[in-house]
């Protein structure tokens, strides 16, 4: 059963931090949130926040570009599914074929989901130090997703505590991510 609320979408490669952007998010604990998540398919998972009063639903498939898993099924009904989609890639990863197709298989199946509806997290950005080679990294990266669906997405770029670079600036991009997030589910605000 799909909670009242909104439905967002959660795409991207294993290890990208599409549970950790759930995490920053809901305020939950890794712990809480692998003991959250209920099979959907044979290869998504469903977590409903809060747990006792759902008013959204967070969607995750597994990672792209694993060996051995066709997210074709799941990516169609996530697209049918969600209200939001958020992209989310690691920006030091060069490979991204396996999202870029992704995004454009979303985009044929959910013809609901508009460009504004969509977001891009760029994880990991500090892991890159020169801001002019981080900033390069991001426009390569965010022309071939802006390509796949066709008009520009928007994105942002995030770090978060745990990565080499956290101790320098803890929570780089947070608020702005946030910010970015309820525009496009406004019960995020809330949290």
């Amino acid at each position: 059963e799909v909670p009242a609320g909104s439905t967002m979408a959660l795409v991207g490669p294993t290890g990208a931090g599409k549970s950790t952007i759930v995490q920053r998010i809901t305020g939950e604990t890794a712990a809480e949130i692998g003991n959250g998540f209920m099979p959907c398919t044979s290869a998504a998972r469903a977590y409903d926040y809060p747990a006792e009063h759902p008013i959204t639903r967070f969607m995750d498939t597994r990672g792209l570009g694993e060996v051995d898993y066709d997210p074709a099924e799941d990516l169609a009904s996530l697209g049918k599914a969600s209200h939001a989609l958020v992209i989310v890639i690691r920006l030091r990863d060069p490979e991204q074929s396996s999202v870029v197709e992704a995004v454009r298989k979303i985009r044929k199946s959910s013809g609901h989901l508009k460009a504004e509806h969509t977001l891009v997290v760029y994880t990991g950005v500090l892991e890159i130090a020169d801001e002019r080679d981080r900033q390069r990294a991001i426009a390569a990266q965010q022309q071939l997703l802006d390509d796949a669906w066709g008009r520009e997405l928007d994105h942002c770029a995030v770090d978060f505590p745990g990565s080499a670079q956290a101790d320098a600036t803890l929570n780089y991009g947070e608020p702005r991510l946030r910010e970015m997030l309820a525009d496009r589910l406004p019960e995020i605000a809330l949290w």
